[in-house]
Order: structure tokens, then sequence, then C-alpha cells
């Protein structure tokens, strides 16, 4: 691969005006730009008031709190004037520059502040440097939820009347010479503190720069905003930019120069590249990211956690301790673009800890182990630490590390069952704090519990149990501090009887229409769930009318890669080929499509087969109508994988508790025509449900197609919104 010069220095576009110094002391300057900022505002204005002698800030259109708070003040250093947005942060920067009379210009945003030390230290800094000093640059440390995140040096105080501002989002200083380095540190708060502020992020920044890559540009500027666009898809859209980190790889084959920026994406991809197992592009991130700065330890992580994920643990330890060598003697004044050590030090020790345990060396593992701070960075890697432990390693190493674990992992959203159940069954106690869910159900009736599980263990020790005999599980379930019946059947029936313990019973449908939830011991009962209305709607027992929920089952949108999608020819179905989904329907709707529509469509249908007699009666008429060439049978599929090309989903089914395919299709973008089954409209728009063949064929080739709409469908009858649902009910029944 060739990797291109680097461009090392942003230098001025063009003559300064030279500086006219009088004597006297030195001026310090605070220019601000802000907009809605009542969050941050005062935390900004405290840090700077006791060492500027000015604090010249531009409103540009706020409709909160934020000039209210400033004016508050009533001091003279602070000079506030509205500025009409323009759409260009540089403009508003620049505008706010040039009302600044100051020797020296400190640029602060609201959701900024000076670091103590810099409180403290910055003036006589600046009057120590020599005349030929123009620009000093500052380190600039990210925090989110209260922790480091990454960091980078800064151009951040200039000499008046050298220095101004380029570029309409993500605005960059053109700045004269000389640089002076400061390790003084401003901390940089983001928009961390709504979900709603993360939103308006997105929806100012990205069209913004989405247009300006419409322009002509210059290719380093093009290069510049396509990685600007990068990093903000990696937060909002995080699948698609992948696809853009493996464009920017492209054009730096042939790129003369780059900007610093280029860094944060080689390691950001990398991440990427590592998860998905893309071990070439991962490769291809590392070595650019060590070209640009060898010596920064971003890159080693990532070569580590690559290795690690291989199963090359003996190169995975070495490649940590070279990360380590390098963060101890890290300078981070000395780079110009986000250092992101910082936020990975203890995901590296526990990675670190589990290549030690799998090369043998379990001394090394445990010092190291015992390393790791508590971070809510940490929680996904300390789920894969704990399968690690209950899958790898004797008893003896796993009671050494359980106190620190259980220290680490106690408060955070950790999963710990895996290591509870195991433990459990040995009689050695966890030391867990967490109050203990016991989740039963009968062979083969598990389909929906997987993501409820997994949620729930984030916050209780929960242990699944397959049960045939409750007999054979009394002692796993009578410390239970709350059981959860993943159906209201015979095992129901059974554990309200014997358990007088808080419980959960959720009720699908098929319980109502065979009787079982009349028999169950409702007493013993804190809550049934139903998952629908019309499954509620059927019951009529008194008794438990003040102990019932209804929360709706959902998809799991991020599974799903979504894309906007247009009329095609590909149909789609995914589910059992059995009589329930009526596989007959549909070979008769494609038949009016193909012959007497003269469509060139294709049915795909991927599910076990379940009845044989169906399948000879549907391949019979398939070959009668010559549509042989056009339906397509598969069993074992990746969802997402095989619905990625597909532009209907067409759904026949008699019956359905919700039809969970159709909203993974919507997740992907994909059109549903979805057969008016008993109780359709309870769940789906009318404009989605169809009743008649002919009716199918309209909506499918003559109707309109908008894949937002049927995302947005699928995002507010998401898994993420059920589960949030479940926890606040789990939560309110075991504390009672």
């Amino acid at each position: 691969m060739i990797i291109p010069r680097m461009k090392y220095e942003e230098g001025p576009p063009g003559p300064f005006l030279l500086r006219n110094f009088m004597g006297g002391t030195m001026k310090l300057s605070v220019a601000m730009i802000v907009r809605d900022e009542e969050n941050n505002i005062r935390r900004a204005l405290d840090s700077v008031l006791p060492i500027a002698d000015e604090i010249v800030i531009l409103d540009t259109g706020s409709v909160d709190s934020t000039k209210a708070i400033i004016t508050a003040y009533e001091d003279p250093k602070i000079k506030l004037s509205d500025h009409p947005w323009q759409n260009d942060f540089s403009e508003a920067r620049n505008a706010s520059i040039e009302k600044c009379t100051g020797d020296w210009i400190l640029i602060l945003d609201a959701d900024e502040e000076l670091a103590p030390e810099a409180q403290s230290g910055l003036r006589a800094e600046l009057e120590s440097l020599p005349d030929a000093v123009n620009t000093v640059m500052m380190v600039g440390r990210n925090y989110v939820t209260g922790q480091t995140f990454d960091t980078m040096s800064q151009p951040r105080v200039f000499r008046r009347e050298t220095i101004h501002y380029e570029h309409a989002i993500h605005n960059q200083p053109r700045f004269a010479k000389d640089i002076f380095r400061s390790e003084l540190i401003i901390n940089h708060y983001g928009y961390m503190w709504t979900p709603e502020l993360l939103d308006k992020k997105r929806k100012r920044s990205m069209p913004l720069i989405e247009e300006i890559l419409k322009t002509e540009l210059p290719p380093i500027e093009r290069l510049y905003y396509k990685c600007q666009l990068y990093k903000m898809k990696f937060t909002f859209e995080h699948e698609k930019s992948y696809q853009m980190a493996k464009e920017i790889l492209d054009d730096l084959r042939t790129a003369k120069e780059m900007p610093y920026i280029v860094y944060e994406v080689m390691i950001l991809a990398g991440f990427q590249a590592t998860q998905r197992r893309e071990f070439e592009f991962a490769t291809d991130y590392i070595d650019v990211a060590k070209l640009i700065y060898e010596d920064v330890p971003d890159a080693y992580l990532i070569e580590a956690l690559m290795h690690h994920t291989t199963g090359d643990h003996l190169k995975a330890a070495e490649t940590f301790e070279t990360y380590y060598d390098k963060y101890a003697t890290l300078d981070r004044s000395a780079y110009n673009c986000s250092i992101q050590c910082d936020k990975y030090v203890d995901i590296a020790r526990i990675a670190l800890s589990a290549s030690y345990i799998s090369i043998g060396a379990t001394r090394k593992a445990v010092e190291e182990f015992k390393k790791v701070r508590r971070s809510a960075m940490t929680a996904e890697f300390l789920d894969n630490f704990v399968m690690h432990l209950t899958k790898n390693i004797s008893d003896e190493l796993v009671e050494e590390l359980l106190p620190h674990l259980i220290e680490i992992s106690d408060e955070e959203r950790v999963n710990l069952s895996p290591l509870y159940t195991r433990l459990k069954t040995k009689s050695i106690e966890l030391g867990s704090k967490r109050k203990k869910i016991v989740v039963l159900y009968k062979p083969g009736l598990d389909t929906f519990i997987h993501g409820i599980r997994r949620e729930l263990a984030k916050e209780y020790l929960v242990e699944t149990i397959q049960v045939a005999n409750l007999a054979h599980f009394k002692e796993r379930i009578q410390d239970a501090d709350l059981i959860w019946y993943e159906f209201g059947n015979e095992l129901a029936i059974e554990g309200t009887k014997r358990f007088n313990i808080k419980s959960i019973v959720r009720v699908h449908g098929y319980e109502v229409i065979n009787g079982f939830i009349q028999d169950i011991y409702h007493p013993n009962v804190s809550r049934y769930l139903f998952v629908a209305d019309h499954v509620m709607n059927m019951v009529d027992i008194p008794e438990i009318a003040d102990k019932v929920t209804i929360i709706r089952n959902g998809v799991n949108t991020d599974k799903y890669t979504y894309s906007e999608r247009h009329h095609g020819r590909k149909i789609a179905f995914v589910g059992n080929f059995n009589t329930k989904k009526n596989p007959a329907l549909a070979v008769q709707i494609l038949h009016e499509l193909v012959n007497t529509q003269k469509g060139d469509y294709e049915l795909h249908w991927a599910g076990d087969m379940q009845d044989a007699r169906l399948y000879a009666y549907v391949m019979n008429i398939v070959h009668a109508m010559g549509l042989q060439d056009r339906f397509f049978l598969y069993q074992h599929v990746d969802t997402n994988a095989f619905l990625e090309d597909k532009d209907y989903f067409l759904s026949t089914s008699m019956h359905e508790g919700y039809g969970m395919a159709i909203l993974e299709a919507m997740s992907k973008g994909i059109k549903p025509i979805i057969h008016n089954f008993y109780i359709a409209d309870e769940f789906y728009p009318m404009q989605y449900v169809f009743n008649s063949i002919s009716r199918a064929v309209e909506m499918i080739k003559d109707e309109p197609y908008d894949s937002l709409e049927y995302r947005q469908f699928a995002e507010r009858h998401s898994e993420e919104r059920q589960l949030e649902k479940i926890c606040e009910l789990v939560r309110e029944v075991i504390n009672e």
C-alpha cells in the first residue's frame, strides 16, 4: 500500500498584518460564539472570568435562557451581542475575533472550560513567550459522562490580527508561526447532555457537510470533509460509516497530502474492521495510523485487539505491552488530532488479562486485571471477560479474580449471569449485591426470551432454566428474588402453586386459547405481562385485573442495515414453511404478477420445512403455473443478509402474534405487503394490509414506496423500547 506524504503544518493562506506593540501590560481577550447553551455557559464563563480582560460573546440565535444567564453576571468584562446565523461557523468565529481588543485571543466554546491548571498558569505562560511566537497550542481533553474520551493538541490562543478561520463547519484556523506547544488543558464536554442535543448536532452538521462535498474543493479539503462526515456517521449511522472508511482508504492511495484528521478515521475504522473480522482492512488502517503517528499508542491497541480476536494471544500480549510502553511516555501536547488511548486503557487491561490467561501466564493475568478501573467504557469488554472466565479457567483462578471483578462490575451494566450460573452449580458464592431472577421456560419455547434475558442480565443475576420437571430445580429457584415464567402454560401453573415468590407471567396467546391461564394460582403472581391487546381481551378473570400490563414484542433495529429502496422485482418472506404461514397464497400472488401482469418477479422464501404434504402441494402448483424458475426456497439464512437485495416483504400468514419478520424487513427499509390476518389492524396501518390477490398486486406494482417511513415505523416498535418498559416493570415488581 502506497502512503502519501503527510502535510504537517497548516500555514496561513496569505500574509498577515504586522503587530504593533505600544508597551504596557498584556491584555487577554476570550472570543466565544454561542447558541442555546444554558446547560454549559456558566461553567465556561466561570473558568475564564478570573483571568480574562474581556470576553466577547456573539449569540447566533438562542431561544433558551443562555442570554439571560450571561447578562445576569453583570460583569463589564463580558461583551454580549447578537449575530445573525449564516450557516457558517467560520464567519461567526471571525466576527467574534474582530470585536476583540486584546494582545492575545483565546478561542473558547460554551461547552468547554479552562482546566484549573490552565486558569492559574495561562497568563504567566503568555507573558513569558518571546515576540516571535504567534500561536499557542493547548491540549484539548474531551469528556464523555465524566471520563476522558480523547485528547489532542489544538491551536487555541493567538496574537491579535494573526488568525482567521475557514470552512463553514468544523472551522479550521489559519494562523501565523511561530508556534508554542503548551501543556495546559481545555476540557471539552461536547453534546453529551441529552439524546435530543445529539440529534440536534446530527441534523445541523451532517447536511452542511454533505452540501459542502457537492462543491468544487481542493483534494486535501475534500478529504478533510469526508473524514469529518465519517466521524459523524460513526456516531449516528454506524453501519454506513464503515463503507465511507473504505472509500477514504482508497482516496489515500493517490493523495499527495492529507489532513491530520485521517489519523482519527484510521483508528475508528480499525476498530470497525476488527469487529467485522475483516483483518486485511484492519491491517491497512493500522499501517496508515502508524505512519502518521508512530509513537501514539492508539494503533497498537487496535493491532493487539486484532490478534486477540484471531486467537493469537501471544502476539496480542506482546502488542499490548508495546501499547503500554508508548502510553507511559506519550506527550499529548505534540499531536494535532485526537489521541484516543486515554479512554481505552482499561479495555486494554481487560483484553490483556484474557490473553495472559490463554497463554498460561495466570500471575500476570491477575496482576493486570487488578489494575482495571470501574468505567462505563469497559462494560462490553467485561461481558466478554466474564464469558472467558466462565468457559476457560479453573475455579481457583475465578475465585482469585472475583473480588475485583465484582468491585468494578456490580454497579455497571455488565452481564455477570453466565459466571453466576457456573458458580452456583458448584456452590461457590459470587459475592454480588445484585438481586436474582430465574427465567423458566419449557423446551422449545425460548424464541422470544433472548433479548429480555440479555437486558435484565445487565442489572440482575439472571439464571435461565429450561424446565421439564420443576422438582429437579427446586434448590436453584428458591433463593430467587423474582421468577419470570416465559409462558402462562403448565409450567406457570405448577410453579405458582409450588413457589410463593414474586413472579411475572408473560402471556403470548396460545395459553389463553388452550385455557392454561385459568388454572394458574393467581395470588402468587405479581404481574401478568400480555404481549398484545387482543390476547388480554380474551381473558375474563376479575381477580387479575389490577395485575395486568401490556408490552408488545419489539424488533432489534440495530441488527438490520437500513438503505433507501424503490420498486423492484424481488419478493421475500422469512418464516417456517407451514400451513399457518399460507405459502399457497404467496404463490398465487406471484402467478398474478408474472403471468397476468407480465412482470419479471421472483419469490424468495426462507424458513424450515415443517409440513411435507404442504410442500408437495405447493411445488405441484408452482410447476403447474410455470413458476419453477421464479420460486426459491431457503432454510438457514442470516436474515439481514438474505433481505439485502429484496424489494418487498410479502406476508401471507393466516395468523401472527405480531409478525416480527415483517418488522425486521421494515427495519431495512423494505415495503411490507401484509395479508389481513386476525388482528392485523391492531399492529399495522391498513395501507400495508391486503384482503385479496388483486389488492396485493396493486400494492406491489403501483402504490408509493417510502423506505424511511417503513424504518421509522419499525423504530417506533423497537426491541429497545420494549426492553425499557420490561426493565421498568421488573424494577417495580422486584422492589415492592
